[in-house]
């Protein structure tokens, strides 16, 4: 689910969207608008970073669901300043370009590595921008997090190990 926010305009609009939820009529739209021969796997991949082209036909596509009654042509989307158009992936989205990283053969170990961390840190952020809108739809347990600082006892005690039988002292012998 991707978060989107346009402030343009004479009210500030915000929606959830789920790529998975745009019907294949709605996708071929989306892939007309995007021009060059576009796919939706190039529209997909590219709400990652979007280009200014993408974020004008997301834009687009989320005012025309916002308004079913008119069929808005492309060339009727409103022009916007980069800062009023702001695209946060969500956590499905991310995981999904994870899971895709790890199994992409043609990036080096490094950089597979490198890129996985910052999808780590988005996702953490997108998680609890989730949370905020719907708590219950984050797997996130703060009581499974371990928050310890150098020098200062876990804040969750290791479990404790199993009794067994206590081995006999080492005896110091005179030689």
């Amino acid at each position: 689910m991707l978060r989107v926010t346009y402030t343009g305009g004479d009210a500030p609009q915000k929606w959830l969207f789920d790529p998975d939820e745009v019907d294949v009529l709605e996708a071929e739209r989306i892939e007309g608008a995007l021009g060059g021969g576009a796919s939706w796997d190039t529209f997909l991949m590219g709400l990652v970073s979007p280009s200014v082209r993408l974020r004008r036909v997301l834009l687009w596509h989320l005012l025309r669901r916002s308004n079913p009654g008119y069929d808005m042509p492309f060339s009727d989307t409103p022009n916007f300043k980069m800062g009023e158009f702001v695209v946060e992936l969500g956590t499905k989205q991310i995981d999904g370009f994870i899971n895709a990283l790890r199994e992409n053969p043609n990036i080096t170990t490094q950089q597979r590595d490198r890129m996985i961390a910052d999808f780590e840190v988005h996702r953490a952020e997108a998680a609890l921008a989730e949370a905020a809108i719907d708590p219950e739809a984050v797997d996130f347990d703060p009581k499974e997090q371990q928050l310890e600082e150098p020098g200062t006892p876990s804040a969750v005690a290791p479990p404790t190990p199993p009794e067994t039988e206590a081995a006999p002292a080492p005896t110091e012998t005179n030689s």
